[in-house]
């Protein structure tokens, strides 16, 4: 399986994250008494920072105590089933989106609570809900100017009960690059995080217990080289996704024209665009200037194979290879290319097998290495490494696909059709990919059905 290429949140930010946001499962808080009127809430939310109310947050002491859930069982349960007001459709029709957010669902006995912050740095303000319900608002430092927002992105679409599939989907949609976010398993963490896992996305982070959505959180990038860097990509995208390349055309010569990082950016946009014949020629005017940059020569690489320019795209693979011959991303795009050819298989499992051991929780490797032992005819081991990619990357289109293939090939109907089933459910981007699969899922149902 090839790896995209995709703009994530620093990961030990998104982690340092993730893990407070784990660790909340386990409290239990819900403020019960310093209820706002939804009216008071949007009143003080747009107040200008220097005329908030002083007293809007209360002593530390009091706050906690406000903030403590009733002692009484009896109280907590009542509290839990007392019906509360949602608020926050109103604020979003005077505020508009927050500039940045975050949500927590919390486990409390009998239930859930779901507590979120909205963040509007214009207005210099923040409002808090739970379950929905305004209860507090409270000024907030400003922001630098040039301070770039997720605001694409709508607290109201993540549900409580959300899989991480379906969590994948609205960032997908959201997002200005049309991108699902990369999903991090984290049961290796230790006990703490067993059961957990992590979507890093175009800004977003969002925390999963059980596949389950527990946490989602926003980020604004204060300007800096990299948050630059991020609004000019970002601008180009959202310029050629509105057909408007000759606007797009020179923020993309001047990041192609700059640093190993800047030329990336640019690249990363071609390609999720799908422009790879611009890509390419994008990337061999950079590789002139950076002969040695790994990462730029395996963007043109893939580019080159993107534009069915395979010889030419295997030479740049091994000419990197050459020079780090422990990249696990070529070694595992290489041999990936390989077997979808079904040429030099022995070589391709080598390559693989190297990217696997340098990285066994690759997802994207494991399913590789299963799809060559597929394509070698040995569909035990294959079966082994396809599974563990399915664990691994479970909302993958490809490598449920693959998973499909094999239990076809076995003659397991149902199993293949559920697997093709779940391919499609996951939103196969690949140009022609759904249709495949859908002919792959009629013929196996149509077996089974004369059968």
């Amino acid at each position: 399986m090839k790896r995209k290429l995709r703009s994530v949140v620093p990961l030990l930010v998104c982690l340092s994250l993730l893990m407070i946001a784990l660790s909340a499962c386990g409290r239990s808080a819900r403020q019960t008494e310093t209820v706002l009127p939804a009216e008071q809430a949007v009143s003080e939310a747009t107040q200008p920072a220097e005329q908030a109310a002083p007293e809007a947050a209360p002593p530390a002491e009091q706050a906690a105590s406000e903030a403590a859930p009733p002692d009484d069982p009896e109280d907590l349960q009542a509290a839990l089933a007392a019906e509360v007001a949602d608020d926050r459709p109103g604020v979003l029709a005077t505020l508009g989106r927050p500039d940045a957010f975050d949500i927590s669902i919390v486990a409390v006995e009998g239930g859930q609570v779901r507590m979120e912050s909205w963040r509007y740095y214009q207005f210099g303000s923040r409002v808090d809900f739970v379950d929905g319900e305004a209860v507090w608002t409270m000024e907030i430092e400003p922001v630098p100017d040039g301070t770039l927002f997720a605001a694409w992105y709508d607290p109201m679409d993540f549900e409580a009960g959300m899989s991480g599939a379906e969590a994948s989907r609205v960032i997908a949609a959201a997002s200005p690059a049309g991108a699902a976010p990369e999903r991090i398993d984290l049961t290796e963490g230790g006990e703490d995080l067993a059961g957990g896992s992590a979507l890093v996305g175009d800004q977003i982070l969002i925390g999963l217990y059980e596949d389950r959505v527990v946490y989602v959180e926003t980020v604004a990038l204060v300007p800096g080289e990299d948050s630059d860097r991020l609004r000019r990509s970002t601008r180009a995208e959202f310029l050629l996704a509105e057909d408007r390349g000759e606007e797009a055309r020179p923020i993309l010569e001047e990041l192609v024209a700059g640093s190993e990082d800047d030329v990336l950016a640019g690249l990363g946009v071609y390609q999720r665009r799908q422009l790879y014949a611009e890509a390419v020629a994008a990337a061999r005017r950079a590789i002139a200037r950076l002969p040695e940059s790994a990462a730029v020569r395996f963007a043109l690489a893939a580019s080159l194979e993107r534009t069915a320019a395979f010889d030419e795209a295997v030479a740049e693979f091994r000419t990197l290879l050459a020079k780090e011959p422990d990249s696990a991303a070529a070694l595992n795009y290489l041999g990936y290319m390989f077997a979808e050819r079904g040429i030099n298989l022995e070589e391709a499992r080598a390559m693989v097998t190297r990217a696997v051991e340098l990285d066994p929780t690759s997802g994207a490797y494991q399913d590789s290495l299963g799809w060559v032992y597929f394509r070698l005819g040995d569909l035990d081991r294959a079966e082994k490494h396809l599974t563990e990619a399915v664990r691994l990357e479970p909302d993958d289109a490809t490598v449920l696909e693959h998973l499909g293939d094999l239990h076809q090939a076995r003659g397991e109907g149902k199993k293949a059709s559920d697997a093709f089933r779940r391919s499609l459910a996951a939103g196969p981007e690949e140009a022609g990919q759904r249709e495949r699969v859908e002919k792959k899922l009629a013929a196996v149902e149509g077996n089974e059905a004369a059968r």
